[in-house]
């Protein structure tokens, strides 16, 4: 029923992927709705009630038909097939049972693996993460401070975070599903509650950390995002998921000098195996709203080249980071940027 639900609060989504659970629960649950009515109405023929259902339906199809559309839509996408391939019988059929491709596609991000981005909610209140580990780990969050601009650019351009080797993936157990399955479904509150029980067994992993973190952002509550992405940060191998994560908290809580620095060790884990297009991404817009139009231009080429389509910010939110950039006016954020396009771009 959830993920009944999920595609119905899609209504008219036709931008994005959608998994094959997501459409085979909504048309199981549409045939059964239909299949229904139509055998009460039978019975029921010739009656003022059976005339009273016949309507309702009529009503019922109209209304799902929308939502019904929207979803096979995002189901072609899942495949990495234009939407309008839903318009032809059997070869649509053969991509609404295949498997979608596995990590991003021109449409968006991989549905099962949870990480793209959802709308942001008004703040509510979400459970508090009580995280007792006693691990001796330090949350080594430490960003530069932009009133010493030598030491925040020679900062920004060393590599501060070791990246380790990470074989673990969102497939590698059974319990990762059930936080995806909350995550994609938008029952953030449940994300939070199942990753939270995750984190003292997959301490040294970043993903449940990311999980976690990335929930309590849908919710609005930054504060605690942060904290989950920064304590994840002292203890997982892997480190440049986590480094994503705090550089788009700090620039959504204005804090642009501790997003470019979180961004940069990004950079500097990936050297020259970039995993992800998310930190180019956001340091493409700080560099417009610096005014280095030729450097913003090579970080959006490196995005390009890491995901297929057409991958951008939306639309306000693109607005207010280069506004949190162009407001700076950091000469020291605009030689990070040189310095980083110089080492990491091929402009």
């Amino acid at each position: 029923m959830n993920w009944h639900l999920a595609a119905l609060s899609k209504y008219a989504v036709f931008r994005g992927r959608a998994r094959r659970k997501e459409f085979w629960v909504f048309f199981l649950i549409y045939i059964i709705v239909v299949a229904v009515l139509g055998f009460i109405e039978g019975v029921m023929s010739g009656t003022a009630l059976g005339s009273g259902l016949r309507v309702l339906g009529t009503l019922y199809q109209l209304a799902i038909l929308i939502p019904y559309i929207a979803v096979g839509v995002r189901r072609m996408h899942d495949t990495d097939h234009s939407g309008w391939w839903l318009l032809f019988p059997m070869v649509n059929l053969a991509f609404l049972v295949s498997e979608g491709t596995r990590g991003d596609n021109r449409f968006g991000s991989d549905p099962k693996v949870g990480l793209s981005k959802q709308p942001l909610q008004a703040p509510m209140v979400a459970p508090a993460i009580e995280i007792e580990l006693n691990d001796g780990a330090i949350p080594n969050w430490k960003p530069p401070a932009l009133a010493s601009p030598d030491e925040y650019e020679r900062r920004c351009l060393t590599a501060e975070f070791h990246e380790e080797t990470e074989e673990r993936t969102f497939r590698s157990d059974n319990a990762f599903a059930e936080v995806l399955a909350a995550f994609n479904s938008s029952r953030f509150d449940d994300a939070i509650r199942l990753g939270t029980k995750l984190l003292p067994r997959f301490r040294d992993f970043d993903l449940p950390w990311f999980w976690v973190s990335s929930a309590c952002e849908q919710r609005g509550q930054l504060d605690i995002a942060h904290q989950a992405a920064r304590e994840g940060l002292a203890r997982a191998k892997r480190k440049s998921n986590l480094l994503a994560r705090l550089g788009d908290i700090e620039w959504q809580r204005g804090n642009l000098p501790e997003a470019v620095y979180a961004l940069s060790q990004v950079l500097h884990c990936y050297a020259d195996r970039p995993l992800d297009s998310n930190a180019y991404l956001l340091l493409s817009y700080v560099a417009e709203g610096v005014g280095l139009s030729g450097i913003a231009a090579a970080f959006l080429r490196q995005v390009d080249r890491l995901r297929s389509g057409t991958v951008r910010l939306p639309a306000a939110q693109a607005s207010r980071l280069r506004g949190l950039s162009h407001e700076a006016q950091a000469s020291a954020i605009e030689r990070v940027l040189e310095g980083l396009s110089e080492k990491y771009l091929k402009m």
